[in-house]
């Protein structure tokens, strides 16, 4: 029974964050019901790995506060307690890369990617991180890589061909521009063929 109620009050404690009125609200009642359900199930047995997602709901909700130490914080809580929560280190790195710690955020994009390494999703992420830092060779493989893993999926073709337009290859950018719009993102076509920038 102490398992049931458990489980009802982290999915109500993730419903909070997810779709309860204003951020600061969100962290107040998440927190509340945190304690309460702590206090619940003090006894019943099991290991803490429960929690992780409710750690990674408030921490996202400090993070849209903007209160990054405590975000931070809370992506530790989930990590401790799911060393192989992906998305917490990829959002984690999303906050240390709004402080100007670089070299953490990228820390933690290897290891969201170590996490998941069959995911492009992160590897878009890491690329997108790269390209922002002038780091084209590298966002380049990354998207690249991203294409190989899920070649329908269109964000890496997208932000790939951003990358090649800030190096200035225009035939690449088309072609990945072209294929993004085929397979659902049409922004960087319209916006290469509003500035007449197309390249065949």
């Amino acid at each position: 029974m102490k398992t049931v109620i458990k489980a009802v009050m982290i999915i109500c404690m993730s419903a909070v964050f997810v779709f309860g009125g204003e951020w600061e609200d969100r962290v107040m009642a998440g927190d509340d019901l945190y304690k309460d359900l702590r206090d619940r199930t003090a006894d019943d047995g099991l290991g803490d790995g429960e929690y992780a997602m409710g750690y990674f709901n408030r921490a996202n909700a400090y993070h849209n506060l903007e209160k990054y130490e405590k975000a931070i914080e809370g992506y530790n809580e989930t990590i401790k307690l799911d060393p192989n929560f992906a998305d917490a280190y990829n959002n984690r790195a999303a906050v240390y890369s709004e402080l100007g710690e670089h070299k953490k955020a990228l820390e933690d994009l290897g290891k969201a990617i170590g996490a998941a390494p069959d995911s492009p999703y992160y590897y878009v992420h890491r690329c997108r991180f790269y390209d922002s830092l002038k780091e084209y060779k590298k966002a380049l493989k990354d998207c690249s890589h991203a294409v190989k893993l899920s070649p329908h999926y269109e964000s890496a073709y997208f932000h790939r061909g951003i990358v090649y337009f800030n190096l200035k290859n225009l035939k690449s950018a088309t072609k990945d521009a072209v294929k993004a719009k085929e397979l659902g993102d049409s922004s960087l076509f319209d916006y290469l063929e509003e500035n007449k920038l197309l390249r065949y």
